[in-house]
């Protein structure tokens, strides 16, 4: 098999080292042969010994076990990589934190040696058993899953706690977890933790989540609506798309207002590409999209929002616009949202 080079590799190697795996270069394999290789007689007895020590809770036994098959010379390379990333996937059906935190770090850093080419671009190399991601998802599961059931008990301790714990949060596992834990708090709870957040938010710009998804899950616009007048962008995205589903056309065009006020040019380039596609009936909010046309910083946004209605009237208005002489900059972007229903409309008719 030809050798191969990876420069992604190197920082594993310097790992690789601390962690005493066997020395290993990355091989370049063909598919079908990696896969044929990938299973021995011996891999369900391997497979089931680390099922049996990770049920009796032997941390220590397990990290030796996987030492113990990286210097196995009959485990050829496929198959050892294999076992190693359905040993990670089986984890899943565990209880966080099942192994040591050291079984982890031995996995995340696994120098992986058998690449093949990737099925859509056949001249890049990809590892054909990617312990390494397998791991990084595996411990962002179980980091969540911690803060939901931390984040239950901050809720009964106080709103501020919840808070507090999402500002100094280390990572999105984290934080994502805290907000999971919302889904089982009483609303009045929730409102609280909002109005706690919201007080915040202008300092505390990640807080726009907390106060966001309580808004959300208590059915509160006129919450929400507060908040896209304080906030700057900050996960403001996903909120959009929620309350595009969730809340009336009299609901989300109240929203989009609050938005486009807000002073925040990123909260108003959201507020219009998520909420503008469920308002082509709203005379008001129309009116306000075509009035940014001329907009230096939005007028793009709108344009894109503009096009995407199917709708008639909205298309003479700005065969109008773009046919004026007063406002160059919104003829201009009239003009653009025109060309962007025509190629609209030969897309869907190919």
């Amino acid at each position: 098999m030809q050798r191969i080079s990876i420069i992604a590799l190197a920082a594993f190697g310097l790992m690789s080292q601390a962690l005493a795996y066997e020395s290993r270069s990355p091989e370049a394999w063909e598919r079908t042969n990696a896969w044929r290789l990938s299973t021995t007689p011996d891999s369900p007895i391997h497979a089931a010994q680390l099922r049996q020590l990770v049920r009796a809770g032997d941390k220590r036994g397990t990290l030796a076990y996987l030492q113990s098959m990286d210097r196995d010379p009959q485990l050829p390379a496929p198959a050892r990589e294999r076992l190693y990333l359905e040993f990670v996937n089986a984890l899943r059906q565990e209880a966080p934190r099942t192994v040591d935190q050291a079984v982890l770090d031995y996995l995340f850093a696994y120098p992986v040696t058998v690449f093949v080419p990737d099925e859509d671009h056949p001249r890049n190399s990809v590892p054909l058993f990617n312990v390494h991601s397998a791991t990084a998802g595996l411990d962002n599961t179980w980091t969540r899953e911690e803060a939901v059931v931390r984040g239950a008990s901050l809720i009964q301790r106080g709103p501020r706690y919840l808070v507090n714990a999402y500002s100094g949060a280390n990572n999105e596992a984290e934080r994502r977890g805290l907000l999971d834990a919302l889904s089982n708090a009483s609303g009045p709870q929730r409102q609280a933790i909002a109005e706690a957040s919201l007080d915040e938010v202008e300092t505390h710009a990640e807080l726009a989540e907390v106060a966001g998804n309580a808004a959300l899950l208590n059915e509160d616009s006129d919450l929400l609506e507060h908040l896209l007048a304080r906030t700057h962008g900050n996960g403001v995205h996903r909120l959009l798309r929620s309350s595009a589903l969730l809340f009336s056309r009299e609901q989300n065009a109240r929203l989009l207002g609050a938005a486009l006020d807000s002073g925040s040019v990123e909260t108003a380039s959201l507020a219009i590409a998520e909420l503008a596609p469920g308002l082509a009936g709203d005379a008001s909010s129309m009116d306000r999209i075509f009035s940014l046309l001329g907009n230096p910083q939005l007028g793009s946004s709108a344009a894109l929002a503009l096009a995407a209605q199917a709708d008639p009237v909205i298309a003479t208005r700005l065969e109008a616009l773009a046919a004026g002489e007063g406002q160059p900059l919104a003829a201009a972007r009239a003009h653009l949202a025109l060309q962007w229903m025509d190629d609209k409309l030969l897309r869907e008719v190919k």
